[in-house]
């Protein structure tokens, strides 16, 4: 016969026995961790491509000519209605659409070659027929610059140049050369032989009289 000792140990034995068996789960499934160990795996590095992405297009920069850009108002010069031994005139005050010469505190021989260069480059490109007819001559006297078709120069003809030889090429010194080269990179597009053209051009308009 056991005694009340024994039998109170026993119960105990099975009460924790039916306990355990409860704590732990019956079935084969995994329990979830609570912080579970992932494997790491290096991340890709963003890609600068698709942050700037290159695509086709039209021209940004803008391709109106430099002497649009500064007059233009030159398209409105009735060169086209110009015939021979007419002329019209320009006033300076209109060449002030162009910053360099609207902040400049007068008309000197420098700004002043700066609007006739951008008439004659206008003159040259948008009316290539009339280049060689078309004249300009500066009127200080009534602040402004003639444009004048000439009388001497025939459209349909061609100038025939009588051929030069080394004695007979004219001699720049080397003051005037420098001048002229130090001039011409002031005058966007002017090259050293259109202004030395201008002033011989300049020079039979004042003496042909």
């Amino acid at each position: 016969m056991t005694s009340k000792k024994t039998r109170s140990k026993y119960k105990k034995a099975r009460f924790f026995g039916r306990a355990f068996e409860q704590v732990v789960p019956t079935n084969s499934e995994p329990v979830a961790e609570e912080f579970p160990i992932q494997q790491d795996t290096p991340q890709a590095e963003p890609s600068s491509a698709a942050e700037y992405v290159i695509e086709d297009g039209g021209l940004e920069a803008d391709s109106t000519p430099v002497y649009l850009q500064r007059f233009p108002w030159l398209v409105d010069l009735p060169i086209d209605k110009l015939e021979k031994g007419q002329s019209f005139l320009v006033p300076f005050d209109k060449f002030n659409t162009d910053p360099v010469i609207a902040s400049s505190r007068s008309f000197s021989a420098k700004i002043i070659d700066r609007m006739r260069s951008n008439i004659r480059m206008y003159v040259v490109v948008q009316h290539k027929s009339l280049k060689q007819e078309i004249g300009t001559k500066t009127l200080k006297e009534r602040d402004a610059i003639k444009v004048f078709r000439r009388t001497d120069v025939s459209s349909s003809a061609e100038i025939s140049v009588p051929s030069t030889t080394a004695a007979t090429l004219p001699t720049l010194t080397t003051e005037n050369r420098v001048r002229i080269i130090a001039l011409a990179k002031n005058v966007p597009f002017a090259t050293a032989s259109g202004i030395l053209n201008d002033i011989v051009d300049a020079w039979f308009e004042e003496n042909a009289k």
